[in-house]
């Protein structure tokens, strides 16, 4: 019989605004259940008076969690609007009520909830930018040898500066066409081309690839048409040799202090396409599994994003030039709205993520410097996600079949 995996959902329902001794004598509190509740007829007043309210507010997974954890629930939201002001479940708040504004996240604590740790059930979540820091080890020590709740880091994306001379890892062949490949554009930073794909221009089916748009597009301000290189800075010189192909398509990321509308403000896709210049090169969507590169995988399917939940806790790949090959854990599918530090040292929201956790030896990371882009699989050659960023031991990453299907585009 096939053991059910459940998903992993999470959601922020507070952010406290700074770490102080405050905070964790608030999540002490809460952890243990002794306050930051609210009584149980107000649970049940609030559900029969403002039910649609909290249908709209909290998702369906917490919903449907035992009245005492509603009334947590609850407590949260009032800790949220005490501390912040800031909507249930966003990061950003409004002043002025003309503009957002996002307060600098090492400055400020997010708890909530997330279901699918291994046992299927609901636990506390707390979210923190860094895992080398005083709160995080407090935290821990708070969590203790029984985990009484969830730590998950957010960080930063992960592209290469040009600045200086770095080495292709060995797993990637820099003669070959395979994905791991470095690309950039022509004015910005190092990424990892995804994968090889065919799409649609007019009336014509082009081949080409997709990757990362916060470096295939130099973090938007680059236009359809802009040369894509590989290799590039710092792995080779921007030499017009290297221009391999131009920017085709790309899903932009756009600040949340340029939107109109703070619901549109997390995005739930990273990703760019690029039309190659000669139609007639060799490609192949071929993978390593092992560093040796003697055993190695062709991605020939995409794991339906509503389907990622079946992979949860297996073990996954990942080829980038910042990292070469390394192996990890897949330990959530449906993060909602982090923050990730972009090439221009600004926070931006994301939304709908995966969560890799690595497996390799020591403390090195599943993804680093020059990952943004890197292709993220199983040992099938089934294609799972598109590395976006990361902190220490976690890479966030966005689902693969959600970007080829945004890019209206078709492994090759």
């Amino acid at each position: 019989m096939q053991r059910y995996t459940p998903k992993q959902r999470s959601i922020v329902l507070a952010w406290l605004p700074k770490t102080t001794p405050d905070t964790i004598a608030i999540l002490e509190s809460w952890i243990s259940k002794r306050s930051y509740s609210v009584p149980r007829r107000f649970t049940n007043w609030f559900l029969s008076k403002h039910e649609k309210k909290f249908e709209e507010t909290i998702p369906a997974w917490l919903r449907r969690a035992d009245i005492n954890e509603h009334q947590s629930v609850l407590g949260l939201m009032n800790i949220s609007e005490t501390f912040t002001g800031s909507a249930t479940g966003q990061n950003y708040t409004t002043v002025d009520g003309r503009r957002i504004e996002l307060a600098r996240l090492g400055h400020r604590l997010g708890i909530g909830y997330t279901q699918g740790h291994r046992s299927g059930g609901i636990r506390p979540l707390v979210v923190l930018e860094r895992e080398d820091s005083a709160i995080a080890e407090s935290l821990k020590k708070l969590a203790g040898a029984k985990n009484r709740f969830e730590i998950i880091y957010t960080g930063s994306a992960h592209t290469r500066p040009i600045d200086g001379q770095a080495e292709i890892p060995p797993e990637i062949d820099p003669a070959i066409w395979l994905p791991g490949k470095p690309v950039a554009h022509r004015d910005g930073s190092a990424g990892s081309l995804t994968a090889f794909v065919e799409f649609r221009e007019g009336e014509a089916t082009v081949r080409g690839f997709i990757g990362a748009s916060h470096v295939l597009t130099n973090m938007g301000r680059g236009e359809k048409g802009d040369s894509i290189f590989s290799p590039c800075p710092p792995f080779a010189d921007r030499d017009v040799r290297f221009a391999i192909g131009k920017l085709s398509g790309a899903e932009q990321l756009v600040h949340y202090s340029r939107q109109g509308d703070p619901l549109r403000v997390p995005h739930n896709t990273d990703i760019a396409r690029v039309t190659l210049n000669d139609p007639g090169l060799s490609l192949s969507n071929i993978v390593p599994i092992t560093k040796d590169r003697q055993k190695k995988v062709r991605i020939k399917t995409v794991v339906d994003e509503d389907l990622l939940v079946d992979h949860t806790h297996s073990t996954v790949y990942k080829i980038g030039v910042g990292s070469g090959l390394t192996v990890g854990t897949l330990i959530g599918v449906d993060i909602r709205t982090f923050v990730l530090k972009m090439l221009d040292a600004r926070n931006y929201l994301l939304a709908d993520l995966m969560l890799i956790e690595s497996k390799e030896p020591g403390q090195r990371a599943f993804s680093t410097r020059g990952d943004s882009g890197a292709l993220i699989y199983d040992g099938k050659g089934r294609g799972l996600g598109v590395v976006v960023g990361g902190q220490g031991r976690y890479t966030f990453a966005v689902p693969l079949d959600r970007c080829l299907k945004r890019m209206e585009a078709e492994l090759i």
